[in-house]
């Protein structure tokens, strides 16, 4: 079990199960790494780099990349506990069933791809976000 000292994450079982679970929304959603990446806005060694282990990615990105590949980051996030806790052993027990809690909690209120917002999915609109953010920060 990892303590509170954590490790470099990127290549732990755990991150493993994240890169995992990113390639298995974009294969379930029946897109190629191009197609996701056009999605996003982005090139496709964005989405290589990420399914390789190469590059991390952080919540926000997770909740776009889930958006893209219309799949509920909340259904996503539960079924990543729910490994976490079988990769760490017994002791995660709790953080298990919570996350079957979750897990069915989003199931029932219909956290599937149907409940989330449109994104539009174009990569002009991603675009126009990222520009704004840019200028956003240069006034900071």
């Amino acid at each position: 079990m990892h303590t509170a000292g954590m490790d470099k994450s990127t290549f732990s079982p755990l991150y493993e199960a994240v890169r995992a679970k990113l390639r298995e929304l974009r294969r379930t959603a029946r897109l190629s790494q191009r197609q996701l990446a056009v999605r996003l806005g982005r090139e496709r060694s964005f989405v290589a780099r990420i399914e390789l282990g190469e590059r991390r990615v952080d919540l926000v990105e997770f909740h776009w990349i889930c958006g893209a590949c219309g799949q509920s980051e909340v259904l996503a996030v539960a079924e990543l506990v729910k490994s976490f806790a079988k990769l760490e052993g017994p002791s995660r027990g709790e953080a298990q069933k919570s996350a079957s809690r979750v897990a069915d909690s989003a199931g029932r209120r219909g956290g599937a791809a149907g409940s989330l917002p449109d994104y539009g999915g174009g990569s002009q609109e991603v675009r126009v976000r990222r520009r704004a953010r840019r200028s956003h920060a240069r006034e900071d």
